[in-house]
């Protein structure tokens, strides 16, 4: 869940190709058992744009990207990237104790999407290069709707994965297994019973996720 507190595009005056969009997003997690311990979050948004080609938020999955893509406006748009999703620290949530840190990953990514007016479906695949991460797709229907003079893009999203992918997210070996045990052992009250054993994880449903963006322009540059 997130709110975009800013956003600024500025035109470069001498070649109208380029353009940069500025912004901050504020998320504040839901508490659930196993959450991160970060709830509340303030993230920087910085989109830099030259014709098809774009530096910042990832189309396709990734955290961030650098990609290529035709004219979004047009009926058919094909888009690849070369995208990294952040590390993973243990310290943030507490049933990752035991578990390491797990450093950033990079993609390859290619997707295509259809457009129908204000509405569109975009399917898109993406393969990790390091850390044995495996591939996923993403099957994405948006729509588009006129608001209160600004424009809320609706999204719903079905990702399947590999097992290589499923294991790197949500997998737990047998050495990390081990020094779980031994945390609880010792008396780490941050773990309980649930935590123990491993777990590997077959590929399949990933996740479905529904999101919804507003945005709200004041004038012709923010």
């Amino acid at each position: 869940m997130g709110l975009l507190l800013s956003s600024l595009a500025l035109p470069s005056p001498a070649q109208s190709a380029w353009a940069l969009r500025v912004g901050t997003l504020l998320g504040d997690a839901p508490v659930f058992d196993g959450a991160s311990d970060r709830r509340a979050q303030i993230a920087p948004l910085v989109d830099l744009r030259y014709g098809g080609a774009y530096l910042g938020r990832s189309q396709l999955g990734a955290a961030g990207a650098l990609g290529i893509s035709t004219d979004p406006r047009s009926p058919w748009v094909f888009m690849t990237e070369l995208g990294v999703s952040a590390a993973r620290f243990e310290r943030r949530a507490h049933h990752l104790l035991g578990m390491g840190d797990r450093p950033e990953n990079y993609w390859a990514s290619a997707g295509v999407q259809r457009n129908f007016g204000p509405t569109s479906v975009k399917l898109g695949v993406a393969y990790g290069l390091k850390n044995d991460a495996g591939a996923r797709g993403t099957l994405t229907f948006g729509h588009k709707i006129p608001l209160a003079a600004g424009l809320l893009e609706a999204q719903a999203a079905i990702t399947g994965a590999t097992a290589q992918n499923m294991n790197d997210d949500f997998g737990v070996s047998p050495e990390a297994a081990e020094r779980r045990l031994r945390l609880l052992t010792a008396g780490d009250a941050r773990l309980d019973a649930r935590d123990l054993g491993s777990y590997s994880a077959r590929g399949g449903l990933r996740d479905v996720s529904l999101s919804a963006t507003f945005i709200r322009p004041f004038n012709l540059r923010t």
